[in-house]
């Protein structure tokens, strides 16, 4: 009958002891932290999965598409410029055409010589007044569109592209239209033979009207369905690449060469009709079929592991004890006072069990002996801190075999990127270029003595080039005379002695001074015009990584990033890489550099005597790590993973500490402060959870000891300040606060 009646009891207490579910249990985060790391351990499994057959990297592929777009959009801009420069000259009144159709035909070609052919004609292109150069295939014109300036291709057989341009002449012509013709070609596409590459020119359904490098064999089953395709999506105006089929390399034995091919529209803006072409470039990447190929298994299996042991060990030290002190501290609570308390080999939950079993000997009316503190055992934290430690060791071993290993660099990918850069060296040189053959047609409007139409012309070239910052006129002094755009940089002071020329003008200062020159007929006077460095900058961003412009004294010029002005390149190997570019014509290599292994190429800037004048090299890096390789991404998944463990790891430390034991440890520090005297102060509990009983047993014990036994087995209100925590002055019985007085009618 006492054994039912204290069953009761017992029973009546746990159900006023209420806890929370989860995530209140000692048993959640351990539970929590092991199904985690399993879930972890199966996405490590599947994500980590490399692709065991062979594939072109996306490394080789990307520096093939940015190449072909660059293509495109420069063929597409320079005939841009032509036909913009010719109706600007034809149509503004500043300009000083002569009336008569053969001087205005003449004048024109001596301007613009990239014009193969000219004719004046009226009547809807009907009838030719005047004709200069090559033949102009008139029945060609777009007659639906000869109010507006247009532009048509027409294809030759075996002789490239001609590109026909109509433009009207307006009212002041009697409605006449110039249509000129030009070549649409560039002898200066960079190519390497080693990738086989080529260049093509298509029409909408695939034929090839041009070609820079091989053309495709009769025969070959694999390249025009391949071009045919990249046609149909460059002609709607989309960019991008095509992969074909692998195919074995007759060279080699082991390896295997797969065709791609980039491509990317011909769009000419600002111009009516289309010209319905697109540029295609062919290459060959060798890919090696004995790639070695990552397990994921390992590490998956390896979490495993850390994670069971990790669950066994915090449950063996922290959960199972706490549980069994639970339960006798709710006995002791309920008046079981003839059961010894178990006493655990964990620290903290000794602490508390000694806490108990002398609350239950001073209950019974026996001598308790006083209780000694005990520093030996092991700690419910150190289980906590040795499951967070090795799910961490497992996280950091991860990170540092598979997340910083460094794939090896394919070949197609090293020599693509010095096809790239070359192609920059050849674009900036093309500016420099361009910038001198706009200083000459200037100086044919002074040879005329047109001086309005010169100081017009030259506000228009400096508005309408964003490579110049400034355009002036200087006279024998160097004094400027008149200038168009921003203040020029240059001191005013005499310029070089030849007749024309580019010219670096200084080696130190802020900015620098990049000036092109050409003197005037009449011998009194020179045009000047003053590069922008951020125009030079944006055509170094045609790649990926990081690009720059040094001079002869290895100074940096221009850069993709932030830079000093004049700045001497400190890396070795990009030092020497520059110097090499001097002596050939370009290059491209996998070197170590600082930052880690990087693939360096380095371009002289050439192919005119202006241009070479300034001995300029550009020198490119770009970290392997950066690259779209395989390799790449398995160590950024690597990381990934690597930091989930983390977070697990984190996760399971900080609940563990925070929910249970620091609680744990406050409530035997309260325990102790009980034992030796303070019967007064309230042991509160944190939360109502297994920790939470554990402090609301030694508090129904605390009262116990106050006010008698009787007091077991019932949950009571507490009455007094928790413990620990001193009493506030002045907050007495004997001197109650001020809202206290307030009497209760007011």
């Amino acid at each position: 009958m006492t054994t039912t009646w204290i069953g009761r009891r017992q029973t009546r207490l746990e159900k006023q002891l209420a806890e929370a579910r989860f995530p209140g249990g000692v048993g959640v985060p351990s539970s929590v932290g092991l199904a985690l790391s399993l879930l972890l351990a199966v996405f490590c499994a599947c994500y980590l999965q490399q692709p065991a057959t062979p594939a072109v990297p996306a490394a080789v592929v990307e520096p093939q598409e940015r190449f072909t777009a660059s293509m495109a959009r420069t063929l597409a801009a320079s005939v841009a410029k032509e036909v913009t420069n010719l109706r600007v000259a034809v149509t503004s009144p500043a300009a000083g055409l002569a009336r008569d159709p053969d001087d205005l035909l003449v004048q024109l070609g001596e301007v613009y010589p990239r014009w193969r052919g000219m004719a004046l004609v009226e009547g809807a292109g009907e009838r030719m007044i005047a004709a200069r150069g090559e033949p102009v295939p008139l029945d060609e014109l777009d007659r639906t569109s000869l109010r507006v300036a247009s532009i048509r291709p027409v294809a030759r057989a075996g002789h490239g592209v001609l590109l026909v341009a109509t433009i009207p002449l307006g009212s002041d012509h009697n409605g006449r239209l110039l249509v000129a013709s030009l070549d649409l070609s560039s002898s200066e596409f960079p190519l390497d033979e080693r990738l086989g590459q080529s260049v093509l020119l298509v029409t909408a359904t695939g034929a090839v009207v041009d070609s820079y490098g091989p053309v495709p064999a009769t025969g070959d089953r694999v390249l025009p369905p391949l071009i045919r395709a990249a046609a149909a999506e460059a002609t709607a105006g989309r960019s991008g690449s095509k992969v074909g089929a692998t195919q074995r390399d007759g060279s080699t034995q082991d390896a295997a060469v797969v065709p791609v091919v980039a491509y990317a529209p011909l769009a000419v803006a600002e111009m009516s009709g289309t010209l319905g072409l697109s540029l295609v470039s062919v290459s060959h990447a060798s890919i090696d079929h004995d790639e070695s190929q990552w397990h994921p298994l390992v590490p998956a299996a390896a979490l495993v592991v850390v994670a069971i042991l990790g669950f066994a060990l915090v449950r063996a030290v922290l959960v199972g004890p706490v549980r069994r002190l639970r339960a006798d501290a709710i006995a002791v609570a309920s008046g079981v006072l003839d059961r010894t308390i178990r006493i655990s080999k964990v620290v903290e939950v000794r602490r508390i069990a000694a806490v108990i079993e002398n609350c239950r000997v001073r209950l019974r009316g026996e001598f308790a002996r006083p209780n000694r503190r005990s520093a030996l055992g092991f700690a419910a934290r150190h289980a906590v801190i040795l499951g967070t430690a090795a799910l961490l060791a497992w996280s950091a071993l991860v990170a540092m075999t598979v997340g910083v290993s460094v794939p090896a660099v394919p070949a197609a990918a090293v020599a693509q990127r010095g096809v790239e850069v070359a192609w920059i060296a050849d674009s900036v040189r093309r500016s420099l270029d361009e910038g001198m053959s706009d200083l000459k047609a200037l100086s044919r409007f002074s040879a005329r003595n047109e001086e309005p139409a010169l100081r017009t012309s030259m506000a228009q070239l400096a508005g309408r080039e964003d490579r110049y910052r400034s355009v002036y006129l200087v006279d024998l002094t160097g004094r400027i005379i008149v200038h168009f755009g921003r203040p020029p940089l240059r001191a005013a002071e005499r310029l070089p002695v030849d007749e024309e020329g580019l010219h670096q003008y200084n080696t130190s200062g802020r900015l620098p001074v990049i000036f092109a020159h050409r003197s005037l007929p009449d011998g009194q006077r020179a045009v000047v015009a003053e590069f922008d460095v951020e125009h030079i900058s944006g055509l170094l961003r045609q790649s990926a990584g990081r690009a720059r412009i040094v001079d002869t004294g290895l100074r940096t010029i221009a850069d993709t990033e932030g830079y000093l002005a004049f700045q001497e390149l400190s890396d070795d190997s990009l030092r020497r890489s520059a110097g090499e570019a001097r002596t050939r014509m370009s290059g491209a290599s996998v070197m170590q550099s600082p930052t880690g292994p990087s693939i360096v190429a380095s371009v002289a800037i050439g192919g005119s005597r202006s241009a070479a004048m300034l001995g300029w090299v550009v020198v490119t890096e770009q970290l392997v790590a950066e690259l779209n390789l395989p390799g790449n991404e398995l160590r950024r998944r690597a990381l990934v993973v690597a930091l989930l463990g983390m977070v697990i790891a984190l996760l399971h430390c900080g609940w563990h500490e925070l929910m249970f034991v620091r609680p744990l440890r406050r409530t035997a520090a309260a325990g102790e402060r009980l034992v030796n005297g303070d019967i007064k102060s309230v042991i509160y509990p944190v939360r109502q959870d297994h920790i939470g009983t554990i402090t609301s047993c030694l508090e129904i014990c605390r009262q116990a000891l106050t006010d008698g036994a009787h007091r077991l087995g019932d949950v009571r209100r507490p009455r007094g300040r928790p413990a620990g925590i001193p009493a506030r002055p002045g907050r007495s019985a004997a001197n109650p606060p001020k809202h206290a007085l307030i009497r209760r009618e007011s």
